[in-house]
């Protein structure tokens, strides 16, 4: 309950100053007007990917590129510095970016599609006060009325993947990490699935979470994300 009264307390502070004080973009560090994070010039400066790649057999649909200094600084923020509202920018990225690269061309008509944001450690999701990859499903969810469903649980501590150069030590990291939640029961078989995370590296985390899906037969599964490398 403290927590909760301590966000909101901090949510309202945050939108007041937000509209009696100029802010500065975070890029460049240009003066802005209300909530914007990024000035238009360095919103405009992200290039949106216009096509999806593989990793392995599987679709990625990742907006940008990580080395993109405007939409790194935005996905630190939030992930590090723990501003939430920098999820609202990330995510319109996003969608722009599956408008652009096709996904409903991907989806099929008849079958059931679900969301499944890539979960955190229980610690840092209490530190941080949320999990990135689920405000980002939950605003795209809502765009593409698609639903959200937190299917799967982190049940061990893992160093960051984009910590880690070596591609054995990454898989090595990440390897029985995850675990299938309460939630996946409401998933049935033949369904699409769209994990979402907010950066991919070399992919060893999408690939993980699919092979912790598969139990649910999914009809196919897409790996989406804010920026690759």
């Amino acid at each position: 309950m403290y927590k909760k009264l301590l966000t909101l307390f901090n949510n309202i502070f945050n939108s007041i100053l937000d509209i009696v004080m100029p802010g500065l973009c975070i890029n460049c560090k240009a003066e802005v007007s209300g909530p914007s994070l990024l000035c238009v010039r360095c919103r405009e400066s992200i290039i949106i990917r216009k096509a999806p790649r593989r990793i392995g057999s599987r679709l990625l649909f990742a907006a940008a590129d990580y080395r993109d200094p405007a939409i790194r600084n935005l996905v630190k923020i939030m992930k590090y510095e723990r501003v939430w509202k920098a999820g609202k920018p990330i995510a319109d990225i996003m969608l722009q970016h599956l408008e652009i690269a096709g996904l409903k061309k991907v989806l099929p008509e008849k079958n059931k599609i679900f969301i499944v944001p890539i979960p955190i450690h229980f610690l840092k999701k209490w530190f941080r006060g949320f999990n990135q990859s689920e405000i980002l499903a939950d605003i795209i969810g809502c765009a593409l009325q698609i639903q959200v469903t937190p299917a799967l649980n982190r049940q061990k501590w893992t160093l960051p993947q984009n910590t880690i150069t070596d591609n054995k030590i990454r898989s090595l990291n990440i390897q029985s990490c995850f675990m299938l939640s309460q939630n996946a029961k409401n998933i049935p078989p033949k369904s699409v699935i769209i994990l979402l995370d907010d950066i991919v590296t070399s992919g060893e985390t999408m690939k993980e979470a699919a092979q912790t899906l598969k139990p649910l037969r999914p009809l196919k599964i897409i790996f989406i994300s804010a920026v690759s490398s």
